[in-house]
């Protein structure tokens, strides 16, 4: 690794020092509910602090699994008062994606459509 990489993971976890039991469960929360933010590597920066005693291992847990958590009930709302035009709506807006970017055509009936990005949730 060049020295300049290592600064730049120098100060993430400089920052992740700093700030890290605020930023760990924000970025927590964002990737659940879907937003593209990499919350891994700040959990694996922020493991790597707690091996050294620089962060509260427990409290980071406790954090991240509340954010996800908290996320997670906010996507059961979400499907709960609005059912299965959420899951239409995100289905719709990945197929234009796929579509738009001159990816591989959208071959699939609209009724199998959300059943198909429901199982690609779960499935990885």
């Amino acid at each position: 690794m060049t020295g300049e990489q290592l600064g730049g993971m120098h100060g993430t976890l400089e920052f992740l020092l700093r700030h890290g039991y605020v930023v760990l469960p924000a970025l927590v929360f964002a990737e659940q509910v879907g937003l593209p933010f990499p919350a891994t590597p700040f959990l694996l920066g922020a493991g790597a602090l707690a091996g050294r005693g620089h962060l509260s291992f427990w409290f980071c847990l406790a954090l991240s699994a509340i954010s996800a958590v908290l996320a997670d009930g906010l996507w059961y709302q979400l499907g709960r008062k609005k059912g299965i035009s959420v899951l239409s709506f995100f289905a719709a807006f990945r197929w234009s994606r796929i579509r738009a970017s001159g990816g591989r055509k959208a071959s699939l009936p609209s009724r199998a459509r959300v059943p198909c990005s429901l199982q690609n949730s779960f499935l990885g």
